[in-house]
């Protein structure tokens, strides 16, 4: 790929979004830019209150889908970029609680194992900490869900969150075995 004319074309459509002023289109378009090329050029961190703006606007205007697809992006990077723990939790905790309220499972199938993944690394588990099983989700139940539905996404969410628990708890020999089992949503190359 072209990464710089990718992220020249991110650049152009958030240009685009603030001068015609199509509100219904930020929500969607926000996290997409956001998640796929301002990060080459910026901070990670730097993603974060637009994605948190881009989800407020969409609630606001009905623009729900693109509005839970803003904050889910949030939570994910916002994990990933050095916010503590304890403040990603409580983001997951009411916006996956959110979707679930709004009939989004889909959405929140992508964020609840990263929701557990923080409820385990802050020892908020009674199940042993190598097991994604607690207030957020079983993990058994939640992969025969996500499996049974067909959802990629939320299978490699999961084998994304149990990748990392692995990692940090030190369970080489696991992780071995998490990486052999990862399914690819797409051919790459």
């Amino acid at each position: 790929g072209n990464h710089e004319e990718a992220y020249r074309f991110g650049q152009l459509a958030l240009k685009l979004q603030d001068q015609q002023g199509i509100a219904r289109m930020l929500p969607p378009t926000y996290p997409l830019i956001y998640m796929f090329f301002h990060h080459w050029k910026h901070l990670l961190r730097d993603c974060l209150d637009p994605l948190r703006f881009a989800y407020e606007a969409g609630m606001a205007i009905g623009e729900v889908d693109g509005g839970f697809l803003a904050i889910q992006t949030y939570t994910a990077i916002a994990f990933h970029c050095g916010v503590p723990l304890e403040d990603v939790e409580k983001v997951h905790r009411q916006y996956c609680r959110q979707m679930c309220d709004f009939d989004h499972r889909s959405q929140a199938l992508l964020a609840l194992p990263c929701w557990q993944l923080c409820l385990n690394l802050l020892g908020m588990s009674d199940s042993p900490p190598s097991e994604l099983t607690g207030e957020a989700i079983q993990e058994e139940q939640f992969a025969q869900e996500a499996e049974e539905s067909g959802n990629l996404l939320a299978q490699n969410s999961l084998d994304l969150a149990k990748l990392i628990l692995s990692y940090c708890l030190g369970d080489r020999l696991g992780l071995e075995k998490k990486i052999d089992g990862v399914k690819m949503p797409m051919k790459v190359g």
